[in-house]
């Protein structure tokens, strides 16, 4: 299809206008290929879409219609999202297409248009029909029911996993890529939100810069966590930096779903005071933001109301940050599980009920991890222990000898059901004799 000259010049759409000849006749096909699309700009699109006309190319000599599929990035300011759909299904190349087409786009944009691009966070859906689904999802519009054929494997069995992100109506975002440090990132939040002592500040500050200085500043609640810790010190300088980090971080792949379970009451049960309903179980009508509600739920296997539209398994399991790896997020959580154990086991401080179970969560999955890899990355599984160890002990004895017969009175004089506790212990006590 073609639209107006207005409408190609507008600042935040960029259009290329080419053409390809018709076999059939001496005619060329003249088409407007839809890099970036910003709602605002046009107001016609979702009828545009509705209506099946956004492939449609037509013939200028004998009036021929042909269908072609071209990938685009739709701009929806009011929701704070970039959406890109795509055509080539899950093929794991789907982040390199985005990054071409915003790249392509860019250069057609004005600058403000495609800074402002760059700092907003993008979701994937299989072509239009995806595309379609999720904008009336936005506006409160109940989801269709799947029907092949799908761009993507099906899931295998059946299975649940945590997932922490986003709640907006009956979908809920989340970071893929964040899923292997989800679980520290959390633990810190809850400690960070019930603190207000600027020493304690301080220390919450020292394990989240260490654990950035090991994977990077890509965990957009991290980064903007410390942000605000610096904030409340008075270090605003370094408070600005981080937050401005933290905008630029948020500039990654938000995934949706909506095949979650959520057992968070839909209305409070507190004090009148209170507003009549939890910031989660606000309809999809009346938001803004995607990112404005964190949230956790539990997220079922096989996802088949995510089938056909948004659904991307495979990019999910190879999704992570380029400073994610194996060696990487063990070393990240060494030093949390340490600073932690060494803080609120060691010294016996008090901690929040829901602290207590995020860190409880910390142990028990880091523990799974290193269990996983133990035999296929040795190396992973020694730089856990030698940051743990740094972490929980550096600076409490200098003697090797006398430490390591600390750490196996301490298994000695643990309860039989202690098992997490010692399976750490142990642990240390094997790489300080290691």
């Amino acid at each position: 299809m073609l639209v107006s000259e207005r409408l190609r010049q507008a600042p935040g759409m960029a259009i290329y206008r080419g053409s390809v000849p018709h076999e059939s006749c001496a005619g060329r096909f003249v088409f407007d290929s839809f890099y970036y699309v910003d709602l605002d700009e046009w107001p016609d699109f979702r009828r545009t879409l509705d209506e099946d006309r956004l492939g449609k190319i037509q013939c200028d000599t004998c009036g021929d219609i042909a269908e072609v599929k071209f990938p685009v990035i739709v701009e929806i300011a009011s929701r704070n999202l970039l959406i890109f759909a795509t055509h080539g299904g899950d093929d794991g190349g789907v982040e390199s297409g985005f990054v071409a087409v915003l790249d392509r786009a860019a250069a057609m944009l004005t600058s403000v248009v495609a800074e402002r691009a760059r700092r907003r966070p993008y979701t994937f859906v299989h072509g239009y029909r995806g595309l379609r689904v999720l904008l009336d999802a936005l506006d409160g519009v109940p989801l269709p029911k799947p029907a092949p054929p799908y761009a993507h494997a099906p899931d295998t069995g059946r299975h649940f996993s945590t997932l922490h992100g986003y709640r907006y109506g009956d979908l809920f975002f989340h970071y893929p890529g964040q899923r292997t440090v989800d679980d520290l990132v959390c633990a810190l939040l809850h400690w960070s939100a019930g603190v207000t002592d600027a020493a304690e500040m301080k220390k919450i500050v020292a394990v989240a810069e260490g654990i950035l200085r090991i994977i990077g500043p890509h965990h957009p609640w991290l980064v903007h966590e410390l942000g605000r810790l610096y904030l409340e010190l008075g270090e605003f300088d370094e408070a600005q930096r981080l937050l401005e980090l933290a905008s630029s971080a948020q500039h990654c792949w938000l995934a949706v779903t909506a095949s979650i379970l959520d057992a968070t009451p839909a209305t409070r049960a507190d004090v009148e005071s209170q507003s009549a309903e939890l910031p989660h179980a606000t309809p999809a009508t009346v938001r803004s933001d995607v990112c404005s509600v964190r949230h956790t739920v539990t997220r079922q296997r096989p996802a088949y109301k995510d089938y056909a539209f948004w659904h991307f398994p495979e990019m999910e399991q190879n999704a992570h940050p380029s400073g994610y790896t194996t060696q990487t997020v063990h070393e990240a959580r060494g030093l949390a599980v340490g600073y932690l154990s060494r803080y609120f086991i060691d010294e016996s401080r008090s901690v929040f009920p829901s602290f207590s179970i995020a860190f409880g969560n910390v142990l028990t999955g880091t523990k799974e991890n290193i269990e996983a890899v133990a035999d296929a990355e040795p190396e992973a599984v020694r730089g856990f222990w030698w940051h743990y160890v740094l972490a929980r002990w550096l600076g409490h004895t200098n003697e090797h000898d006398s430490l390591v017969q600390e750490i196996d009175t301490a298994i000695a004089d643990l309860a039989a059901e202690a098992d997490l506790e010692r399976f750490y212990l142990e642990g240390a006590a094997r790489e300080l004799r290691g």
